[in-house]
């Protein structure tokens, strides 16, 4: 199990400056329920926050899990809106790279050791969706959601698994909620 502390950390040290980021180009991307989802999502992809690249070899990478199809989609599709470029932008600073799907092997390789981009990238997926995020603290219905969009009908991954890793994390925005932190 994910200790409290270190999902605090991951959620203060990288979701929070991440969505704050996203925030100042619209604040919609920076809400509770999407900071609440990206921390479930890191501890579920990444087991319990160890993992920045997929076990057995497979293609996955950072601590949310993101596959090249997936990567490749996002840019194909949003890299020509400019506020998804000023995203990319300043969590890469000055990337060394193309920003454009014939980039994006390289964006791949970034993803796996920045975990502010690869938190970027997580949110822009979910933002892609056509349903609105959950309410916050709706643990079951942003697992459900996480199920759907982003471990999708063929993954792995159930809802009831996504819980069960996100024991700690439900706990610990628990006790945010009760103003204990």
């Amino acid at each position: 199990m994910t200790s409290r502390a270190l999902i605090q950390s991951f959620d203060q040290r990288v979701v929070v400056p991440t969505l704050a980021v996203l925030g100042s180009i619209d604040d919609r991307l920076s809400r509770l329920p999407a900071r609440q989802l990206l921390v479930m999502t890191a501890v579920r992809e990444g087991d319990g926050l160890r993992a920045v690249q997929q076990y057995g070899g497979g293609p996955a990478r950072s601590l949310f899990g993101l596959e090249p199809n997936t990567v490749h989609s996002l840019l194909d599709r949003e890299i020509r809106s400019d506020w998804v470029a000023k995203i990319l932008a300043r969590l890469i600073l000055h990337p060394p790279f193309d920003l454009t799907p014939a980039g994006s092997d390289a964006l791949l390789e970034h993803l796996t050791w920045n975990p502010w981009l690869a938190c970027a990238v997580a949110r822009l997926k979910y933002w892609t969706v056509p349903k609105a995020l959950p309410a916050a603290g709706a643990w079951r219905d942003l697992a459900a959601y996480w199920k759907q969009w982003f471990n999708t009908a063929a993954g792995a991954g159930t809802v009831e698994k996504f819980l069960a890793s996100n024991a700690a994390t439900i706990e610990y925005f628990e006790f945010i909620r009760r103003g204990q932190a």
